[in-house]
């Protein structure tokens, strides 16, 4: 019966201690794009990228790139359509890194999304490119 009951408090206490350490804070190697990630807001995001002329859609590193809730021309063709989220891939270096890749292919789906609703032309038309002079 007493098992349960000093590992909670133990819990407890440790769990306090990391949170006046740290002040609440992740910490890991992929922590602050996480948070960013979290926090981004991607209809703002995408109202300042259309502002910016910047027509590109959001993707994840995996196998191949993979653009989520992209339109199929994107996928034929994305040198100069697409951005990628950074230290996105398949190769996983830990549980935080595969966390990074769920959160970036979600804040990417729900971009693309959000693009295609603002820009409906782009379901079916390629845009000229904008090359490098495009930002990240």
């Amino acid at each position: 019966m007493l098992g349960s009951w000093p590992r909670k408090w133990i819990a407890i206490i440790l769990c306090v201690f990391a949170l006046l350490g740290n002040g609440c804070k992740r910490s890991g190697k992929y922590a602050a794009q996480i948070e960013a990630l979290e926090s981004a807001d991607p209809a703002a995001d995408v109202n300042r990228a259309i502002a910016a002329g910047d027509l590109r859609f959001v993707g994840v590193i995996g196998v191949a790139l993979i653009v989520p809730g992209a339109p199929d021309w994107v996928h034929v063709t994305p040198q100069g359509h697409v951005r990628y989220i950074p230290n996105t891939s398949d190769a996983f270096e830990s549980e935080e890194h595969a966390r990074l890749q769920q959160i970036a292919y979600n804040y990417a789906e729900k971009y693309n999304r959000i693009l295609l609703t603002k820009m409906p032309k782009l379901a079916t038309t390629q845009p000229a490119t904008r090359g490098a002079a495009v930002p990240n």
